[in-house]
């Protein structure tokens, strides 16, 4: 598991992904008091390893993210998430930084995001 951080000012989001031989995964988003903000059904793939020219993928994931507000959650909101991300290696290449060849693949990546909102009213979604 490991962690990179994302920082907004004030704030600083952490992302939780995983390296395996197979695959680089995204588990959750998480603030700085370590409380998660986002944590998926299931791991969302990013990367299928290895990648080459010509790979294509469409991994599918969700979540639900809830925010409660008021006494007994009277105000409360849940937001409910689907994503699917097209994902082409399209090239590759050398790119030279500073004089230094690094071998780089292109990616495109196309992100289909659903999301649906449920009020908390009555004691009933």
């Amino acid at each position: 598991q490991s962690v990179q951080t994302t920082d907004f000012g004030n704030d600083t989001l952490f992302s939780l992904m995983n390296l395996t031989t197979d695959a680089l995964t995204l588990s959750a988003y998480a603030a700085a008091d370590g409380s998660i903000f986002v944590a998926y059904d299931t791991p969302k793939l990013l990367y299928p390893l290895p990648l080459t020219y010509g790979n294509q993928y469409t991994p599918s994931t969700g979540y639900t993210f809830q925010t409660v507000v008021g006494e007994g959650g009277t105000d409360s909101v849940r937001s409910v998430v689907t994503e699917e991300t097209q994902t082409l290696v399209s090239g590759w290449g050398t790119l030279n930084i500073n004089g230094i060849p690094f071998e780089c693949l292109l990616l495109r990546n196309t992100l289909i995001r659903s999301d649906s909102s449920f009020t908390y009213t009555d004691g009933s979604w």
